[in-house]
Formats: C-alpha cells, structure tokens, sequence
C-alpha cells in the first residue's frame, strides 16, 4: 500500500514538473520573440530618423494665364547622397638606383581632385558660404549630376541656386526661395514678407481708370494673404513689389563683377 502511494506521488511530482518545463519554455520563447520584435522597431524608426528631408525653395512658372496667380515654390524630389570623386591611385614602386643614387626621396606628388563643374555648361560651381542657410542649400551639394531632378527643371533650378548664393554674399538674409519666369526668364527671389504683383488697369464708362492685380508671386507666406492683397488691403507686414519692374537677368547678374 505504502509503496502504491509513493509511486502515485512519484508519477504526479513527474507529471507537475513536465508542465512547468513546458510553460517555461514558451515563456521564454515568446519573451525572446517579443524582446527581438521591439529591438527592430526601435532600428527601423532610428533609420528612419536619419533621412534628410530638404526644405523646397524654387519654383519654375507655368505658362502664363488669365488672372490672379499666386505662386509657392515647388517641392524638390529627396536628395541623393553625396558623390565623392576617387583620388588617383599612386605608384608605389621605386627605383632601385634612384635609392642609391641619393639618401632621400622626393615628395609623391598627390594630383589635385579635378574641379566639379555643372553638367549644364554653367561652369565650376560657386562657393557655397559658411553661413548660408540649411533650406537654401543648392541642390548639387548632394547630387552633383541632379539625379532625381526632371530634365527640364535642372538647369533652371541650378541657375536659381547661382542667383540665390551670389545675393546672399552681396548681404541678402531675408531670402526664402526664388522662381524663375518662362515668359520672360527672369529670376524672382523671394523675400519674406515680401511679394511681386503685376497690376492692369480698366477704364470704366464714366471715364474713371481702375487698377487692379492680374498676377502675384511670393513665397508660401504670402499665400495666406492672397484674398486681402488682391482686395487692396495689404497687411502692414507685407511689402509689394511690381512684377514688371522686378526680376533678375541671370546671364547678366551672374557674370557682373558687383
């Protein structure tokens, strides 16, 4: 009887610890998945913390229409990373003579990199300066052959940059973005709190003229204000520039020494 009963508890304490065997182990077995799960997701949004994003600053006109335009810059595709050029590689073998016909050896000559110039027959790029600001920042800065950039806005968008830099270093520090004009192919630069209309005029019967704005340009700033301006209030913060009157000629403005 004694024995009956010492192996009945021996079977159950068996019994007991084989489930505690298994529970555990799946409890370790969901504590590492889950552990490695959470260690992923932290990664995945590290990485994703990491991509640049650049700020949009030019803008290229549609072609002109009837009305009242107001015009923000466009968005710029994310930029590549950086292209870096090789060095030349530099023969490491040395004449045996040479050695004993002097006790030292001349400097390696290093050649210098070759100078990175725009793939739109603009020249070398300009000097970006110390300061000039992060959502200004040219394009080529990060994609010198501007992969991701629609052929037809390339070049305009590296000549926007070239006016941009060249304003900064003559002291220009309010500047926001800059758009370029199709019709007359001028460069607009755009200033905060700052916007370029064009103004027509209507005589009425009674012999009384009527100015009134067809066109106007700026940065998203001013578009919150486009229904106040266009109605003759213009907020005291808020200067007008004519459009017509206004613009850069970039072939002439980047070649000018002033």
């Amino acid at each position: 009887m004694f024995r009956e009963m010492m192996r009945n508890r021996l079977i159950l304490g068996g019994i007991i610890f084989f489930v505690l065997v298994v529970a555990g182990s799946q409890l370790y077995s969901w504590h590492v998945r889950r552990s490695v799960t959470s260690e992923t997701e932290r990664t995945k949004r590290a990485v994703q913390a990491l991509d640049p994003q650049k700020q949009p600053h030019l803008a290229v006109d549609a072609p002109e229409v009837p009305g009242v335009q107001v015009e923000a810059e466009m968005p710029l595709p994310l930029s590549a990373a950086k292209e870096t050029l090789p060095g030349a590689e530099q023969d490491a073998s040395v004449d045996a003579n040479a050695i004993a016909a002097s006790d030292t050896l001349a400097p390696t000559e290093v050649p210098a990199e070759p100078e990175i110039v725009s793939p739109h027959g603009f020249g070398p790029y300009p000097e970006i300066p110390a300061d000039y600001p992060e959502h200004l920042m040219p394009f080529w800065t990060d994609t010198p052959n501007f992969k991701g950039v629609p052929g037809h806005a390339a070049g305009p968008f590296e000549l926007m940059d070239r006016v941009l830099i060249k304003l900064w270093k003559q002291g220009h520090r309010n500047l926001t973005g800059a758009s370029l004009s199709k019709t007359n192919g001028k460069i607009y630069p755009h200033y905060a709190n700052t916007a370029y209309v064009q103004y027509e005029e209507w005589t009425a019967p009674d012999g009384e003229v009527h100015r009134f704005i067809t066109k106007m340009k700026g940065g998203p700033d001013i578009a919150p204000y486009s229904k106040q301006i266009r109605e003759g209030n213009v907020p005291a913060h808020i200067t007008l520039i004519d459009y017509d009157s206004a613009g850069i000629d970039p072939s002439t403005f980047l070649k000018a020494d002033n």
